[in-house]
């Protein structure tokens, strides 16, 4: 063999491979190629921000849920407070309930069949089972105050807020 039959066939090996790579080249850094990987990463930048905005708001409502109740319980605390200082009168009491009546028929209609709602001892119940009424609170929180205990104390001892306790001691000053 010649040197020139080896130099030729060299020469085709080479650019057979030139062709073979610069081929390989153009058909992974094309712009096809490089579209295609933009839109997968922006698929899954995308898929991320949906799975975060549902994880954020499934947690806002299950906050907005608990808010609620702690209203709710509030409010009757308050109510419970009020009529124990006999601070309600019948009007007033009929009005208090057709408010826990509307807002509980309204939790009801939006909260989830399984979700727990807090109900007033006042509203009627569908169950009619009577509530059983603990010893008022407001003979409690005499009694402790005559003994000289703070609402500090008090609340700790009860149950209650350090609020309640002190505008319980407030109402029992006032009288």
């Amino acid at each position: 063999m010649s040197i020139t039959v080896v130099f030729f066939i060299l020469l085709t090996i080479m650019l057979g491979a030139f062709a073979w790579f610069r081929s390989y080249i153009k058909k992974h850094t094309g712009g096809a190629a490089l579209l295609e990987e933009i839109n997968e990463e922006v698929n899954r930048l995308l898929l991320r921000i949906d799975e975060t905005t549902n994880r954020d708001i499934t947690l806002i409502e299950e906050r907005e849920r608990q808010l609620k109740n702690i209203l709710l319980e509030t409010e009757r605390k308050i109510y419970i407070l009020r009529e124990e200082f006999g601070e309600l009168n019948k009007k007033e009491k009929e009005r208090e309930v057709k408010i826990a009546e509307e807002k509980l028929k309204a939790e009801n209609n939006t909260a989830e069949k399984a979700e727990e709602v807090l109900v007033f001892p006042f509203a009627k119940e569908k169950k009619e089972t009577p509530v059983p009424v603990p010893q008022p609170v407001s003979v409690k929180i005499r009694e402790l105050a005559n003994s000289g205990f703070t609402a500090e104390v008090i609340a700790s001892k009860l149950g209650i807020s350090i609020s309640e306790a002190e505008l319980a001691l407030a109402l029992i000053n006032r009288k």
